[in-house]
């Protein structure tokens, strides 16, 4: 009891044969195209590598580049200033500045600009708006000021306002010797 499965005959067709048969031969014509497009990679491999060896054998090697001849042509140049040259800066600076001010402070910022008022204020900056001087002298007006009036209240006097420019220019003198001993004593233990 052998039973056999019935064959198609040779006649018929079977339909999905002849459709896979379709898909085979457009698969087949797809890996055609692609091998034909890594042979002509290959072939662009194969002239970049000959490029490559054209560069290297062409190209200066780092020993035969002389650089003492560009470093000598690149050299700084030593440029002069002047003081003719630095006037002219900060004249140039301060107009530039000025432009922005109103006119008020533009025509306080010309007075004190001067040459004049300039140079005396140089001279006198590190002895006059000395710190321990100005505190020196606050403190003794403050406190010369304050015995003054009660002595004038008390005792019926009449107070002078001269006193008081006194007490400041003598506290200021005190506060600069008193900075000056400072400085000498820390100046020995140094």
């Amino acid at each position: 009891m052998s039973e056999v499965a019935p064959q198609p005959s040779k006649q018929e067709k079977m339909p999905s044969v002849e459709a896979n048969s379709e898909a085979l031969q457009k698969h087949l014509d797809a890996l055609k195209q692609k091998a034909e497009a890594d042979g002509e990679a290959h072939a662009d491999d194969e002239a970049l590598e000959a490029i490559k060896k054209t560069v290297e054998a062409t190209a200066a090697s780092k020993e035969d580049y002389n650089t003492s001849e560009s470093s000598a042509d690149n050299a700084p140049s030593a440029t002069f200033v002047s003081n003719e040259l630095k006037t002219m800066g900060g004249r140039r600076t301060l107009n530039n500045v000025r432009r922005h001010l109103n006119a008020p402070s533009r025509a306080f910022s010309k007075v004190i600009h001067q040459s004049a008022v300039e140079k005396v204020s140089e001279v006198a900056a590190p002895t006059v708006a000395r710190p321990s001087g100005i505190l020196g002298g606050g403190i003794f007006a403050l406190l010369g000021s304050l015995i003054l009036l009660y002595a004038t209240k008390h005792y019926g006097y009449t107070y002078n306002y001269f006193v008081f420019v006194i007490l400041f220019v003598g506290g200021f003198v005190a506060g600069m010797l008193v900075e000056l001993i400072v400085r000498a004593l820390f100046r020995k233990k140094a």
